[in-house]
């Protein structure tokens, strides 16, 4: 039987969900979305296993980088693949997200292939940034 993927996006914009949600549809994924982080990380921690986080760097409740912070200090989420997504293609803004454990940064607006080679980049040892 083949391996289902799952994907968790996290953005408090639902055209963004949805938008993101389609791209992963159509890649194969399982999609489950989230309005904030506190809302996500709780959807995670139900939902294992998880293959990508994408999540928003900018959003009420719990940002992107509270989020990740939290997901690298759970033991039982540690491993998840995380992607922070932004507006801002800032260099301090990725050191920050690299330090902070990311597995790489999507810059919007991003497309289907920028982000299906960035998944796909990931775990193979390929610089995803």
């Amino acid at each position: 039987m083949e391996k289902v993927l799952r994907a968790l996006i996290i953005d408090d914009e639902e055209v963004v969900r949805q938008l993101f949600g389609m791209y992963l549809g159509r890649n194969g994924y399982e999609v489950l979305e989230a309005e904030n982080g506190v809302v996500g990380l709780a959807l995670l921690r139900q939902s294992l296993p998880v293959d990508v986080v994408l999540v928003d760097w900018t959003m009420p409740e719990m940002n992107g980088l509270a989020f990740l912070q939290a997901v690298r200090a759970d033991p039982a989420l540690a491993k998840v693949s995380v992607l922070l997504v932004t507006g801002d293609g800032n260099p301090a803004q990725k050191d920050q997200a690299r330090a902070a454990g990311a597995d790489g940064v999507l810059v919007k607006p991003v497309t289907n292939r920028v982000l299906m080679d960035k998944i796909k980049a990931l775990g193979t040892g390929v610089d995803s940034w």
